[in-house]
């Protein structure tokens, strides 16, 4: 029947985050402000912070591991998942089809919208001798003065050229304005699709790089395949045309340093262009500056089996020059093909030939085929990079993916990796895609999960991805001719790797443990291999010491930057020495903070029991021994078992001071002494066993006794009746007694105050909260009387990770009701109401602000995964 195309043309599973293309959101999107009053009592901080630390990293030119001046993060518009593998550097494009964000340098971003980065369509009846042309792109960004002659997609928000750029004679005017279209995404997948763009045909692109669960190769590649689907509704045949255009560059001032070329290739099927680009560092990114490393970006193209597509390319055009953007267009557009252009066409942007410092340079690949009435055809563009060494201040690393594209040869153009990678990607992305439907398969299809949950699930792993990544092959450069081989006791180098991620976009410090302890369970789930990995970079840190005396700019106090046998807030920052100089974060003295240690413990065990890894328990045993001697000697004054905070922000809540023992690190410690007993029985180690289940009686003995509101029905924040809110009631009061629980060990607090605190934090933190606000989530702290708690910047915030770990708790407590209301809470404020998709910050607050946009702790959803896994058993 005309008009119709098999079902199965293109398969968009049922549960994605999707949202209509001509939906622009125009909502408030603001950062969180600080009160005066909260800004008054930390003035010392405030000043300390600005005049010891920031000014002088600014000076230097370095990051700094927090810029309050700076909200490094992009507009909803501008967001989507980003495209390439772990640890390789990422791009960003947006839900409406701009690339527009860049994290290609380690742990660095920047937005640049590079408006000639785009995906155009032509198409012409048989039995028309006329075809029409359209940029499948719907924002309604006006930054494309040089684009102008190009026919945009903008839908109805779609604006007049500026009278500078005005279409010529020759131009084709935007009538594509009330055209529909939808974007979904169960990452690593998305599918734009648009319906009818012309001539009755309706396309879809599928958009996925090969991150896969528990493939520890193919997730290392640096690469992006768009796998374009055009249906042919109508009854008469139909050519078509897809065109991918691309900048040499980032859409920095360094694409226009000179010294970059483009050179077109056919490898087997495919045909492409290698874009070669001279990538700087400045001083404080790399010590030392102005090292420049060779930085390869190629796109290509392939299509299905038959023999009637045509490939055609443009090797090198100028994207700022009008006169070459209207002969590329006006050619693509009567053809559906570039069969006349390139070097003959432009001719001062000859093959291979490299720029001139001004001068930007782009490419195009273009595929042409014939589609059959009432079918479909695919047409597939890849997308892949190489830079091959990351860069952090002192150091240098291989990237995992050296591992299997070698180093050799770089500068050689007859070798060029990215390439190489393109042609892959052409080649195998139905395998990779089929296992990556095999990974998700079992919960995608769970008729008991709702789908708002599966498609969260899944979209919020973009920050393992997109957390400013580095996934090493090996330790720290020493030979740059030499990568790391394999070896018998470790063929897979998981031994000898390094992974980090950032705490957030705008928090640059690497594996915030504090934070990661929330996290940690995505990669526990999903990537085991690089979360033990991560494990024993830590348990080295332990045995370390840096002795350099700093100023916490906190408090003001003189105290080392790392003590031996603590575990470290960070493994260090882009621009220093990371896995090497730990403890970039200066606020608080976190050696003294008291969740850390305890941290390290619960989280050890447990991924010994997800993993089974003996070996790993053996490894880091040793560490856990030490960190809780730690503890106990130092910060357990009193005697009783139960160490007490010391009347600073000693904790991951580092804005809300804590005096003597407390819910939440008190509850940290206590699971700490329950894991230890487990573990020394595992490792048949009896004596210790018994050691750690004394100390646990007299630890639980005296948190019940100082902590229990019986009026109340849960734990009070903190145990200092002399400060007036030592009785707000905490959302993460119970974070230990859920880990305990998800390291399948016996709980220890008795089972009827769990319930009851559970039932309080539903009533007030969470309903209550609603009530005042109309925000879902769980604010961290409400007063007994039923308001919220001011009197700190986090007590009123929502914590999006620490939400997602109570939504846990209900399901293993056997609320799972409530369980999925409550993280719900979190998936409609951000991924629906504040358009925080792509970007789920830490908090947010009472006004809808947020603070700390792309942040680790929302991966803590996997352990709402991890607690159905277990309440199956």
């Amino acid at each position: 029947m005309a008009g119709q195309t098999s079902k199965d043309a293109v398969h968009i599973p049922a549960a994605t985050w999707n949202r209509s293309l001509d939906n622009s959101f125009d909502g408030k999107f603001d950062a969180e402000q600080i009160p005066v009053a909260d800004a008054m009592r930390d003035v010392g901080l405030g000043l300390r912070f600005f005049f010891q630390y920031y000014v002088k990293e600014k000076l230097s030119g370095r990051v700094p591991t927090f810029d309050p001046f700076v909200h490094n993060i992009s507009h909803p518009n501008q967001k989507g998942p980003p495209i390439g593998g772990i640890g390789t550097g990422v791009l960003t494009r947006s839900w409406q089809g701009d690339f527009t964000r860049w994290g290609i340098k380690a742990g660095l971003y920047h937005n640049a919208l590079v408006p000639v980065n785009q995906f155009s369509f032509y198409s012409r009846r048989m039995n028309k001798q006329e075809g029409s042309a359209v940029v499948l792109n719907c924002s309604k960004e006006n930054n494309r003065d040089y684009l102008s002659s190009w026919n945009w997609w903008n839908n109805k928000f779609a604006s007049p050229a500026p009278k500078s750029h005005a279409p010529t004679a020759n131009s084709t005017p935007s009538v594509y304005r009330d055209m529909k279209g939808t974007f979904d995404s169960v990452y690593p997948r998305s599918w734009y699709t648009y319906e009818q763009p012309t001539n009755n045909i309706k396309l879809t692109c599928k958009q996925f790089s090969p991150v896969i669960a528990n493939n520890y190769k193919e997730s290392s590649y640096p690469v992006g395949t768009f796998v374009w689907t055009a249906e042919n509704l109508d009854s008469t045949d139909v050519e078509v045309a897809l065109m991918f255009t691309f900048q040499n560059g980032m859409g920095t001032s360094s694409d226009q340093t000179g010294g970059h070329y483009n050179k077109r290739f056919q490898d087997q099927s495919a045909v492409g262009v290698n874009m070669f680009h001279q990538l700087t560092y400045t001083s404080g990114e790399v010590n030392p500056g102005g090292t420049t490393d060779l930085l390869t970006f190629s796109i290509a193209a392939k299509t299905d089996q038959n023999n009637d597509s045509k490939i055609t390319t443009v090797s090198s055009f100028d994207p700022t020059n009008e006169e070459h953007n209207e002969l590329l267009w006006n050619t693509f557009k009567q053809q559906g093909s570039l069969d006349s252009l390139d070097d003959i066409s432009f001719p001062n942007m000859f093959n291979g030939k490299p720029t001139q410092p001004g001068e930007t340079v782009a490419s195009a690949v273009c595929v042409k085929l014939t589609i059959k009435a009432n079918s479909s055809r695919d047409i597939t563009f890849a997308l892949a990079w190489d830079l091959p060494v990351t860069r952090c201040g002192l150091s240098s690393y291989f990237k995992r993916y050296t591992r299997f594209y070698g180093i050799e040869k770089r500068n050689d153009t007859t070798n060029v990796v990215a390439q190489k990678i393109a042609v892959d990607a052409l080649e195998n992305h139905d395998q990779w895609e089929k296992q990556i439907i095999d990974w998700q398969k079992p919960i995608m299809d769970d008729p008991n999960l709702p789908n708002w949950y599966k498609a969260t699930l899944f979209n919020e792993l973009y920050y393992v991805v997109d957390g400013g990544t580095v996934w090493t092959n090996g330790d720290h450069i020493t030979d740059m001719n030499k990568v790391n081989q394999p070896h018998g006791n470790d063929p897979d180098g998981f031994l000898d790797m390094h992974f980090s991620y950032l705490e957030g976009h705008e928090y640059v410090m690497f594996n915030t443990y504090d934070v990661h302890f929330y996290a940690s369970i995505a990669l526990t789930m999903n990537w085991p291999e690089i979360q033990l990995a991560l494990q024993r970079d830590f348990a080295r840190a332990v045995d370390t010491e840096h002795p350099e005396v700093i100023k916490w700019c906190g408090r003001g106090v003189l105290a080392p930057r790392k003590v031996r046998n603590t575990v470290p807030h960070d493994v260090g920052t882009t621009c220093e020495n990371p896995f090497v100089k730990v403890n970039a974060y200066h606020i608080q003295n976190t050696n003294r903070w008291k969740d850390l240690n305890c941290e390290f413990v619960i989280s050890c065990y447990r991924d010994y029991v997800v993993t089974k890894d003996v070996e790993f328990l053996k490894y880091v045993w040793p560490r856990m021994v030490n960190v809780v001697k730690y503890h106990s000697e130092n910060f357990d004054k009193d005697g009783d078992g139960l160490i007490e905070n010391e009347g600073f922000a000693d904790s991951t809540y580092d804005n809300w001071v804590t005096f003597g023992p407390s819910a939440y690190c008190g509850g940290l410690w206590i699971s700490a002494l329950a894991i230890c007993e487990q573990a020394a029985k595992e490792l048949n180690l009896t004596k210790e066993s018994e050691m750690y289940s004394e100390w646990k009686v007299r630890a639980v003995k005296a948190y019940e006794e100082r902590l229990w509101n019986q009026e109340g029905g849960y734990y009070n924040y903190d145990s200092d009746r002399t400060n007036r809110f030592y009785d707000t009631i905490m959302s993460d009061q119970l974070c230990g007694h859920v880990h305990l629980l998800l390291s399948d060990v016996k709980p220890i607090q008795p089972s009827n105050r769990v319930k009851s605190v559970l039932q309080k934090l539903i009533d007030y933190n969470i309903k209550k909260y609603k009530q005042i606000t109309t925000f879902g989530g769980a604010v961290n702290g409400m007063r007994p009387d039923g308001t919220i708690d001011h009197h700190h910047v986090q007590t009123k915030e929502v914590w999006t990770g620490t939400t997602y770990l109570l939504a846990a708790t209900m399901i293993l407590e056997g609320r799972r009701e409530d369980g999925f209301e409550t993280a719900k809470g979190v998936y409609e404020t951000c991924w629906q109401r504040l358009g925080y998709w792509f970007q789920t910050p830490e908090a947010y607050d009472e006004h809808g602000a947020y603070r700390s946009c792309a942040y680790m702790r929302p991966l803590g959803i996997w352990s709402i995964q991890h607690a159905l896994k277990i309440a199956k058993k």
